[in-house]
């Protein structure tokens, strides 16, 4: 048996995976690719390459997985310890480099910026999507979460999914924020009532809800403010 085939039937990842983060650069290899070469053996049976697919799958993304705690990793087929390790560490590491970002240092003082930050992060604007921004206690951003994609009528919240990666990362405090794909911001009856359902988990959390910003075309209204203001950007 050549020794190719040997690595192969341990479970290791390809040779040529490596090879090509070298020659090619990491931005050129998917990321099921990356995820194998940082778990770089199989497990259970399990080829490494299928192991990172099924494990990407699983956790419905990349986003879900940096949210996993290792418990929650050692439940998936073919995830040790070891590999569970190397991915908390991989991410953590990846969230301490984003905060070194001046985008990301950026203390959150006015919700005007606040909303040019959640812009960012719109799609085409033709359905609602609902984002949160968690904070520290100064006021700095740790990351920008999607929480849901609803339709052009109504977009489904429910406070857990608000707050789970918040409780994750140790957040301070957290602003949210949704689209009127109609462009107009003022707030209806159901953001209100959403807006009070969060602030009352937040306080039983201790992790405020600081602002709920609502993006219209060119302007936004701010429930912290009780107005609507234009864009300056």
């Amino acid at each position: 048996m050549r020794r190719k085939d040997r690595k192969r039937k341990k479970g290791g990842e390809r040779p040529n995976l490596r090879e090509r983060l070298k020659g090619m650069g990491p931005e050129k290899l998917d990321e099921m690719e990356l995820l194998a070469i940082l778990l770089g053996q199989g497990g259970g049976g399990i080829g490494v390459e299928k192991l990172a697919h099924q494990i990407l799958v699983a956790c419905e993304g990349l986003q879900s997985l940096a949210e996993k705690e290792a418990g929650e990793l050692c439940e998936l087929p073919g995830i040790g310890p070891a590999q569970a390790s190397r991915i908390i560490a991989a991410f953590e590491m990846g969230r301490r480099a984003l905060r070194t970002n001046p985008d990301f240092t950026e203390i959150v003082r006015d919700p005007a910026l606040a909303a040019r930050k959640f812009w960012g992060q719109l799609g085409d604007g033709s359905r609602e999507e609902f984002h949160t921004l968690l904070l520290d206690t100064k006021n700095r951003v740790l990351g920008l979460r999607l929480i849901s994609i609803g339709s052009l009528q109504a977009s489904i919240v429910h406070p857990r999914e608000v707050f789970r990666p918040a409780i994750r990362c140790s957040a301070a405090s957290i602003i949210v924020a949704h689209n009127h794909p109609s462009g107009d911001p003022n707030p209806s009856g159901e953001d209100r009532e959403i807006t009070k359902r969060l602030e009352d988990c937040g306080k039983l959390l201790g992790i405020p809800l600081l602002d709920h910003l609502i993006l219209g075309r060119d302007r936004f209204y701010s429930f912290q403010e009780g107005r609507i203001r234009h864009c300056a950007w």
